[in-house]
């Protein structure tokens, strides 16, 4: 089930987006920007210089003080640069010029109004002097002369001076109606690039979970990082914390790579992990990606970290084990794709902290010591599921974990322990009735690599015992394709498992749960 289709990240790893990592276009000659962050914590940070439609420049400050130069085939106008802590994750945007508000009576550099964050396409040498960082933004000291700035577009800033997003990752109510998901486009004006914002379209649904923002991205060429948890029904509980962690240090793969129009013609993709911890430990999640199973991510001649083609399929992709607890796999960890000669930026984005939980079959509830193998009706199967769980996003967020809706589910069955494999079998919308609530019927297509049959319209909301969805599935009426019925007579037993989708294609799953048909 790892190959679904690939958009974004988080999400479970669901998502934070980059995409449009197209040619630039010729700007003049090159620019050099220098300038020292303040702060004990930042003294090696990285600073990105993030192009509109594409292009990731990435240095590392040395005792703070760091110089960035663009070259003449970036695209200037419109261009931002960010802090990205030593360890990878994302500080924020430099704000380097403000507005006050009209009839405030405060200076241009004072607090609140609208603050400018992109280059102008004739932008000079500058030197910004000190940057300040605070609320997740930073402010030079240096007055960044007016002909560098583009003044075009500002972003509001709260009345302590910093952009909407700074310090959430853009998951603030800001909505747009645009489409824009270019990489280093804004269009919800929160002040945090489409690269680094977990909600590009400030709506309140994260990227991997909102059909708008992954289907402005499906026809475009894109990076993307999507993951998928599949926990083994014994080890799939619904309260044990500890257990969540590790089910993702035990389960959790990972994928980088490339797709769409353009992704075949690449030379060569490889990823910059600009000192994410995990990186260094990563090791393969198959043989299908023309490595042995288990052995560290592959690096090339600079360094990078190798993303080889699929197995059998035209986009570059590699599946990655990162061997983290939760505690280990920071949301908000920026990473730089080399796409060939072209580069882009990609942000890790929410992730499955637990799947979807099985805490009732029937009127018989489970708790975590679970049976062996539950007796079932050969038909009406009625489920209770705990909603999967994701890591939540720091600063914007509270908790240790979010419970999911805006998710779709499907029950998969797997073979009977006897019989000899063949084709998946899935179960096709109609065979789902009993739906709770916020459950509807998806289509009654069965189709890999998404065999869902319900949608949950449930907004996302903390844990709690009401978070649950229920339904009734008739297990004859799932077949392979080919006509099979593994749950028709005489079988006995067989395992299904429980599968949810985001939008992203991130997937997760409680499988190998046993039943016994009476």
């Amino acid at each position: 089930m790892g190959s679904a289709p690939r958009i974004a990240l988080a999400s479970v790893l669901v998502a934070g987006i980059a995409a449009g990592a197209g040619a630039g276009v010729a700007a003049g000659k090159s620019t050099t920007i220098s300038g020292k962050i303040k702060g004990a914590s930042l003294a090696n940070a990285r600073v990105v210089a993030l192009g509109v439609a594409s292009g990731a420049i990435s240095v590392k400050a040395k005792a703070g003080t760091f110089r960035i130069t663009l070259p003449s085939s970036f695209t200037k106008k419109g261009a931002s640069l960010h802090i990205v802590r030593a360890n990878g994750m994302y500080v924020g945007p430099i704000v380097l010029a403000r507005k006050a508000r009209k009839g405030s009576g405060t200076s241009e550099n004072q607090a609140g109004g609208i603050g400018y964050e992109g280059l102008s396409g004739s932008v000079g040498n500058l030197v910004l002097g000190n940057i300040t960082v605070s609320g997740g933004a930073g402010s030079p000291s240096a007055t960044v002369p007016t002909g560098s700035v583009d003044t075009s577009t500002g972003v509001p800033l709260r009345p302590n001076g910093r952009p909407l997003g700074a310090g959430e990752l853009g998951m603030v109510d800001s909505p747009t109606t645009s489409t824009d998901v270019s990489q280093g486009g804004d269009p919800d004006r929160d002040g945090i690039a489409n690269a680094f914002d977990v909600d590009v379209n400030g709506n309140g649904v994260l990227n991997a979970q909102d059909a708008a923002t992954t289907g402005a991205l499906a026809s475009r060429f894109h990076p993307f990082l999507f993951s998928s948890l599949f926990v083994p029904y014994a080890q799939a509980t619904s309260s044990n914390a500890a257990a969540f962690d590790t089910n993702v240090q035990q389960f959790l793969t990972v994928n980088f790579g490339v797709a769409g129009s353009g992704a075949t013609t690449l030379p060569s993709v490889s990823v910059d992990c600009q000192g994410v911890p995990w990186c260094a430990t990563a090791t393969l999640q198959s043989s299908g990606y023309g490595y042995p199973l288990g052995t560290p991510w592959p690096v090339d001649a600079a360094g990078f970290h190798v993303v080889g083609h699929r197995l059998g399929g035209a986009d570059w992709d590699i599946g990655l084990l990162p061997n983290q607890p939760t505690t280990g796999l920071a949301v908000g960890s920026v990473f730089r794709f080399i796409l060939g000669t072209k580069t882009a930026a990609l942000t890790l984005g929410p992730y499955f902290q637990a799947p979807p939980v099985l805490i009732q079959m029937g009127a018989t509830p489970l708790g975590d010591n679970r049976p062996p193998s539950i007796s079932v009706t050969r038909t009406a199967v009625t489920m209770t599921l705990q909603r999967p769980l994701r890591t939540p996003v720091p600063g914007a967020e509270t908790g240790t974990a979010i419970s999911m809706g805006t998710l779709k589910y499907g029950v998969i069955i797997q073979e009977p322990p006897a019989s000899t494999p063949g084709r998946p079998v899935y179960c096709p919308a109609s065979a789902y009735s009993g739906l709770s609530a916020t459950l509807s019927r998806t289509g009654d297509t069965v189709a890999y690599p998404m065999p869902y049959g319900v949608a949950d319209s449930a907004p996302d909301a903390l844990p709690g015992p009401g978070r649950v969805i229920s339904f009734t599935v008739d297990l004859t009426a799932c077949t392979n394709g080919a006509g099979r019925v593994p749950a028709a007579a005489p079988v006995t037993s067989l395992n299904i498992g429980v599968f949810a989708w985001d939008a992203a294609g991130n997937n997760v799953s409680t499988s190998t749960i046993p039943l016994t048909l009476q």
